[in-house]
């Protein structure tokens, strides 16, 4: 992939957003805060929670089992007490305390003709597997524990010294919801960070996304617009010291095209004549000297055209034109036996800047032509580019040297022969204008062995007529 003028296009603006301190600091601040509510609900769910629901089983096979022992010795004693206790139990812990066995107590159901369809615990497994050996420890023996449909868990509980008990109740909710809401508390506040950090993200991004794109668009030349001093202090400072250093180049730039133009005009007064006085010499001067001295006068007014066109580097605005026609033409008016290849379908009409178009094409077309042999062009178009190949059979240039002869005044050929040389101004114009009009231009190496020379055009609206 051969070097050239690359421009800053929207795709790479995300890619700065994105590459950016700011970029990296927000996603660290995203990713961190996942971790952080990861951590939480892991730790909550894997530690918290179950000690939690063990010590709640653990309370309630206590309650449960100091209850049925009290039942038992009220059995005996008090009947009115034992009433009494019942519905103190019934009352303020949910237990019913019945004095048979569950088979019994299904089978009394049954001659009521009302059903109880025990069956062995689902929905509270991991609660019951722990209230069942927590009601074991604290009565030293085995108990048997079924659920009805209503999802209540039914407990046989059998005494040394008395008939087994039966005690149903319903399970309820392990006290973890103070801890759910902390949970929750902990996740919002997680998020309000990060919304928070993403808000402040994009508000120091904007100001110098603006920076940037004033950057990519400031061509060093009139019409600028400074970009506005507002904000934190320190994108003021930013947008001050932009705005003047963009003043001072702009003020550069014109001195530089004021002084080129003075000295083109000044250079071409004489020349001109000089041509005259030229064609106003006797008929008997020798035509070879006559032919040399003008070949030397076309040589200075082409430098002299040249650096003020380089000079001048200003900016021209977009027409609709026919890009086919123009290119055709161009290439036409230099050497009719060059060969235009054209490739996909071109539009007939676009929006571009048809005389920096045109210069750009002539410049390397005669750069091709007077380095290498076999020139020839092609012109592919896509949705959203074209692309004009100047292609020749020369030597090619060394990737090494494929930089350094897009600079002003660079010619690798060593002679400075004005037949082989070149002015050295060619390619830095083209690259002048690609930059200016937001072009890409890029130097490769063609099937031959040649130099391909392609101009990427970015259209950005094709109008079809």
């Amino acid at each position: 992939m051969g070097e050239g003028v690359r421009i800053l296009s929207k795709r790479d603006l995300k890619k700065f957003r994105f590459s950016s301190h700011l970029g990296n600091l927000t996603l660290a601040i995203a990713v961190s805060s996942l971790v952080v509510i990861a951590t939480a609900v892991f730790v909550f769910y894997r530690f918290v929670v179950p000690n939690q629901v063990q010590q709640f089983a653990t309370d309630r096979a206590t309650t449960i089992a100091l209850s049925a022992q009290y039942w038992v010795v009220l059995k005996d004693s008090n009947a009115e007490e034992l009433k009494s206790f019942e519905s103190f139990l019934l009352l303020k812990e949910n237990l019913l305390i019945r004095e048979q066995t569950l088979d019994e107590l299904e089978q009394s159901m049954d001659d009521m003709d009302s059903e109880l369809n025990l069956q062995p615990i689902f929905k509270h497994g991991d609660f019951a597997r722990r209230f069942e050996q927590a009601l074991e420890n604290n009565l030293g023996h085995e108990v048997q524990i079924l659920q009805d449909e209503e999802t209540r868990l039914w407990v046989q509980i059998p005494f040394e010294q008395s008939e087994p008990i039966t005690v149903a109740f319903y399970v309820g909710s392990p006290p973890v919801q103070t801890l759910y809401w902390g949970l929750v508390f902990l996740i919002g506040g997680v998020i309000v960070v990060l919304i928070a950090t993403v808000y402040t993200f994009r508000r120091i991004s904007r100001p110098l996304t603006r920076v940037v794109k004033a950057a990519e668009s400031f061509r060093g030349l009139s019409g600028f617009t400074p970009l506005p001093e507002q904000g934190a202090y320190e994108m003021v400072s930013l947008a001050k010291s932009f705005n003047k250093m963009a003043e001072e180049i702009t003020t550069l730039i014109e001195n530089r095209i004021a002084i080129s133009a003075g000295l083109s005009h000044d250079l071409k007064t004489p020349l001109t004549r000089m041509r005259l006085a030229l064609e106003l010499l006797p008929e008997d001067i020798d035509p070879k000297f006559k032919q040399k001295f003008e070949d030397n006068i076309d040589r200075m007014t082409t430098l002299i055209t040249d650096a003020a066109l380089f000079a001048k580097g200003q900016t021209e605005p977009d027409q609709k034109v026919n890009p086919k026609n123009l290119i055709s033409s161009t290439v036409r008016s230099i050497d009719e036996n060059i060969q235009i290849e054209w490739q996909g379908k071109l539009p007939t009409s676009v929006q571009l800047a048809p005389s920096a178009l045109d210069r750009c094409v002539t410049n390397l077309v005669q750069n091709a032509r007077l380095h290498a042999t076999g020139v020839r062009l092609k012109v592919r178009a896509t949705a959203n580019e074209l692309y004009v190949h100047v292609v020749d059979e020369g030597p090619g240039i060394p990737p090494e040297d494929r930089q350094r002869v897009l600079q002003p005044y660079v010619r690798l050929d060593k002679s400075r022969s004005t037949k082989t040389g070149g002015s050295g101004l060619g390619l830095a114009v083209v690259v002048q204008l690609c930059l200016f009009h937001q072009w890409k231009f890029e130097l490769h190496t063609s099937e031959s062995g040649g130099t391909d020379a392609v101009l990427t055009i970015e259209i950005n609206k094709i109008l079809q007529s």
